[in-house]
């Protein structure tokens, strides 16, 4: 999708590298169906340690992946015993619209929950 950068969005990027929060950055983005674009400004703004509007970022994704109820709790399970039934599982209902967006968010989340990269990469090349 091709985004037009008009000068609200060149305003909430200048803002934003400049220190500010990334959330209008996303807010626009998704008003405009930029979705994609959305969720990696979302997760680049999250590694910083000092993110402003964390919450708010987190949520967003949330939605971009169409994240069900109950999915926080349903990764805090599969952290803690990450068998490739339970990933088949986790990802078993995922609409093929929102695999991407879900499979990056999930992996990120995941990782955050102290999952390893090498247990992910075996389950997530599973799906």
């Amino acid at each position: 999708m091709t985004v037009q950068r008009d000068p609200e969005l060149r305003e909430a990027e200048r803002r934003w590298l400049n220190g500010d929060s990334a959330l209008p950055v996303v807010t626009i983005l998704v008003s405009r169906g930029a979705n994609a674009e959305a969720a990696a400004v979302a997760r680049l703004a999250l590694t910083r340690p000092d993110c402003l509007d964390a919450a708010e970022l987190e949520a967003a994704l949330a939605r971009i992946a169409a994240s069900p109820p109950g999915w926080a709790q349903a990764l805090a399970s599969f952290a803690e015993s990450p068998s490739p039934e339970a990933w088949c599982e986790l990802m078993r209902f995922v609409p093929p619209e929102y695999a991407y967006q879900r499979m990056r968010d999930t992996i990120r989340r995941l990782r955050k929950l102290g999952v390893s990269a090498r247990i992910l990469h075996s389950r997530a090349s599973f799906t």
